[in-house]
């Protein structure tokens, strides 16, 4: 709880009938006004920092009177930046569900908050199944009235959640798209982490096609030769970091 004190003081003199001057000093009366800012608490919390794309992780506003006056007209309004969304119907305000409010738009509360008591308002935020940032932000708008202070505005806190993409793409290309029997067919793939997660272990295996034949000898990783690598048996690949790429060519004779 903090308060704003102000007291004024006031020093005159005057003068007795004897001549004799006298000083007096007068204090006024303690005008007290509460700094709401730290005495009403307005803190978010994320369930977690961290997400997959198309997670659903719990969001908590929390509001502590710390004040000594009730406060009333109370509603939150959340932003959520590109990559998140509210999930419809998850609203909770103090464990009671709420599934017509909708945190974007804003939740009002029925009652006032009172000295010395909290509320607890709660929602699911829903990742991107498809994010295009690293990370998502939201934060709380909170509307409120004390006393004669109509429409006071604060924000919360900024939480933030990173987003861990795991994407991997394989592009495969071949250099011809007509042959003849005995003829060779190069297979390129291009192995892509388009997520921002070292991925590792990686182990490629193609079936060659019962039409073809493997050239021995012909895996290169890289642009470097792997004489003892068979596609059909499979293969053991470097870790592949973020936004990396590994080139894996072999090739095939047509029977």
């Amino acid at each position: 709880m903090a308060k704003i004190t102000n007291q004024s003081t006031l020093t005159s003199k005057y003068t007795l009938p004897d001549q004799s001057e006298q000083q007096n000093e007068t204090q006024s009366n303690i005008s007290t006004a509460e700094n709401m800012t730290t005495s009403f608490l307005k803190e978010r919390k994320s369930a977690k920092d961290f997400g997959v794309p198309e997670a659903e992780i719990m969001q908590t506003i929390t509001l502590t009177n710390n004040s000594e006056y009730p406060i009333s007209d109370i509603t939150v309004v959340d932003t959520i930046s590109e990559g998140g969304t509210f999930k419809t119907g998850s609203v909770l305000i103090d464990d009671v569900a709420q599934p017509d409010m909708d945190i974007t738009t804003g939740v009002q509360l029925e009652s006032d908050i009172q000295p010395n008591s909290s509320c607890k308002i709660e929602y699911y935020l829903v990742l991107s199944d498809q994010p295009t940032q690293n990370e998502v932000t939201a934060t709380s708008e909170i509307t409120y009235t004390v006393n004669e202070a109509v429409g006071l505005k604060e924000l919360t806190n900024e939480t933030i959640i990173s987003v861990e993409n795991e994407k991997i793409t394989i592009k495969k290309t071949s250099d011809k798209s007509a042959v003849i029997t005995g003829d060779k067919i190069t297979y390129q793939h291009e192995i892509k982490n388009e997520g921002n997660i070292d991925n590792t272990d990686l182990f490629f295996k193609d079936t060659i096609p019962a039409e073809t034949t493997f050239v021995t000898g012909s895996v290169k990783i890289d642009e470097q030769s792997y004489p003892d690598y068979d596609p059909s048996v499979g293969f053991s690949l470097a870790d592949l970091a973020a936004n990396q790429t590994i080139i894996v060519k072999f090739e095939v004779t047509v029977n």
